[in-house]
């Protein structure tokens, strides 16, 4: 079972809240780190948007 939207939009804005930290921390937005922040943050947006698709798609 997937994670409902709200779900995936708490775990969202948590996880940008901790990469715009960690960059902050580090000091570059380069670092390995926040790059690996990044990258997971990018795969929850993906699951977001294709779950919101899906919501839109069965309303339709």
């Amino acid at each position: 079972m997937g994670l409902d939207m709200e779900e995936l939009s708490n775990r969202i804005e948590m996880l940008r809240v901790k990469m715009v930290q960690t960059a902050m921390q580090k000091g570059s937005l380069v670092d390995t780190h926040v790059l690996e922040l990044s990258q997971q943050l990018d795969e929850l947006i993906l699951k977001y948007q294709t779950a919101k698709g899906r919501k839109l798609a069965a309303q339709g």
